[in-house]
């Protein structure tokens, strides 16, 4: 068969929640989550099971259970809850196999279900599926992650595979790095389903968050209700950017790249903050006081000058730095608008 789009392009005015996924969906952009993990205390095993044999509707098999637990119940496909581990937890993982199974509202009510259990998210993610749309959004991708466009994560890999001859069979993009608390995955959702051997009519966005990022995703979405649609979107767009190399620093300053823009256009952006703010500017701004600063402040002492003056002494002719990425960018958030004689420096930055 061609290879050649045969397809009509279709864009939809908006994102709409995803339908059941056992075949190739009407052209449309769609949303849901993908992955959910939760953990709590093994006292809230029992009303979990209930919880999850009222939502599944069927009986678990017994298993080994994840990692580092020794105990299982598993419900076919891709429901794991584990427990029996040495902290006294259990965890359940409700994975992308089972929730395909769901339209995008029940996925979101299940999500709901259990944090209403008052037990910790760990993992979520969200995706975001672009059909007949004509977007060829893994080969932008992976042409401006070459050009090294790629912002706010920071690698990349293909993990693509073509036949002998050289027909796509799998195209997928990672980005950022899987251990961190954010990264992401760019795919053609048709080719890995089979519902379609023509490249680039099922593609997917999806973005994984875990470890201090996830908490804040988790209350946003789970306070959103009926909104629910439009703060996921903002959450994944917020994970990745495409921008044109300019020479700038700050994002905002360097252009974005079209087919993205294209992407994205009209809707919000927000990026979950760290639990811990500004870890990077605290460590360098610590290291600065504990340092240079101190010395800074002897100097000026001894000379009766102020200290902004002898730092313009001290840089004098020196020529600022183009590649402070992430820390410039937390700095400016941190110090703007514009300080007043006193402006506090993060609160960890100053041992307190």
């Amino acid at each position: 068969m061609s290879t050649s789009k045969t397809y009509p392009r279709s864009v939809t005015p908006g994102i709409e929640t995803h339908p059941d996924e056992l075949q190739l969906p009407p052209p449309g952009v769609y949303i849901a989550l993908d992955w959910l993990r939760f953990t709590g205390p093994e006292d809230f095993l029992d009303r979990l099971r209930v919880l999850l044999q009222d939502s599944l509707g069927t009986k678990p098999e017994k298993n080994r259970g994840a990692a580092y637990f020794r105990e299982g119940s598993l419900w076919k496909p891709g429901v794991l809850l584990s427990w029996n581990h040495p902290s006294k937890i259990f965890q359940v993982d409700i994975q992308g196999g089972r929730l395909r199974l769901m339209s995008g509202c029940r996925r979101y009510k299940l999500f709901r279900d259990l944090m209403g259990q008052g037990i910790k998210p760990t993992r979520i993610d969200g995706c975001i599926d672009f059909v007949d749309q004509d977007l060829q959004l893994y080969e932008n991708a992976r042409a401006s992650c070459e050009r090294d466009e790629l912002c706010r994560l920071r690698s990349y890999g293909d993990n693509s595979r073509r036949t002998v001859g050289k027909r796509p069979d799998r195209l997928h993009l990672n980005l950022g790095r899987r251990e961190s608390s954010v990264c992401g995955r760019i795919y053609d959702k048709g080719l890995e389903t089979k519902t379609t051997d023509i490249a680039g009519r099922w593609e997917r966005l999806e973005i994984e968050w875990k470890g201090d990022r996830v908490r804040e995703v988790a209350q946003l979405l789970y306070t959103a209700r009926d909104n629910w649609v439009e703060e996921l979107t903002r959450f994944i767009f917020g994970a990745v950017d495409f921008r044109q190399v300019t020479g700038q620093t700050l994002l905002k300053r360097r252009p974005r790249c079209s087919w993205w823009e294209r992407v994205v256009a009209g809707h919000q952006e927000i990026q979950p903050s760290p639990a811990s703010k500004s870890p990077d500017l605290m460590r360098w701004a610590q290291a600065f006081r504990s340092s240079y600063g101190r010395r800074l402040l002897e100097m000026s002492r001894a000379v009766e000058r102020p200290v902004e003056v002898v730092v313009r002494w001290l840089l004098e002719d020196v020529k600022p730095s183009d590649n402070g990425g992430l820390l410039v960018e937390e700095f400016v958030r941190t110090y703007s608008p514009a300080p007043e004689k006193n402006h506090p420096l993060p609160r960890d930055c100053t041992g307190k």
